[in-house]
């Protein structure tokens, strides 16, 4: 670990500011090949003493844990066209229950198109994670430009939740409560009030569906005015306040 940060240290590159509408997302990856970018990192969590691993109220289990999670991220610029996508391992460590220990994979993969006026995007996201679990993303959407300040955005997103049979937390099973699909529908109109700060109305529709609890099954309407500011900003992100 100490060699890796040690190297990404070292191998640090200048960068210098350019306007934003004419910002590369290649400049801010650490290392450069061409039109492919890289970067690599390495995060260290849940890192102690779990006094209680098995959450169990009546013979408490105590052992040491952490989580090591190597990510690495590429971008990769050909004509109109920005592929991006990021591969993360998630090496989870026990100390004295090494049949706790497990490895949880993270990988997603997105594609911009840049045609003027129109600039369509596609993703697609995979998680499968220690409970054990697994859940999927899929959404396309696009920008349409009608100025130079102001967008047309939509949206539309699937996501899955799935737990593996037999998969209970304090006698419920997961599988049976949690297993479900989300989809969403969204649109409205962007405003750019400066190079780094756009106002945003969207409205979004979203239905919950659970395959083996019907009952929970929802339907939600949303309308969210929201600010954005961007880098290279003083002051980065986002405040939104709807219904």
């Amino acid at each position: 670990c100490i060699g890796v940060l040690a190297f990404l240290c070292f191998s640090t590159t200048v960068s210098y500011a350019q306007t934003p509408s004419v910002a590369d997302p290649l400049e801010s990856m650490p290392f450069r090949f061409g039109p492919l970018g890289l970067s690599p990192t390495l995060a260290i969590t849940n890192l102690g003493v779990d006094d209680n691993i098995f959450n169990d109220a009546t013979e408490p289990k105590r052992d040491f844990t952490m989580t090591v999670t190597p990510r690495l991220q590429a971008r990769l610029r050909s004509g109109k066209v920005l592929l991006s996508g990021a591969f993360a391992t998630g090496l989870v460590y026990y100390h004295t229950y090494d049949d706790e220990r497990s490895i949880d994979y993270a990988s997603d993969g997105r594609a911009d198109f840049d045609f003027g006026w129109f600039q369509p995007y596609a993703l697609a996201s995979f998680l499968d994670i220690r409970a054990p679990r697994t859940q999927t993303t899929f959404a396309a959407g696009a920008k349409a430009l009608l100025s130079s300040k102001t967008g047309l955005v939509f949206d539309v997103r699937t996501a899955g939740l799935d737990f593996a049979e037999g998969t209970t937390f304090e006698g419920v099973s997961l599988s049976q409560s949690l297993n479900s699909t989300t989809r969403t529908i969204e649109g409205g109109m962007e405003f750019y009030l400066t190079p780094l700060t756009t106002f945003a109305v969207i409205a979004s529709h979203q239905t919950d569906r659970f395959d083996q609890s019907p009952e929970r099954d929802a339907d939600t309407f949303r309308i969210l005015p929201s600010i954005r500011m961007e880098s290279p900003a003083i002051i980065q992100g986002s405040l939104a306040v709807g219904y």
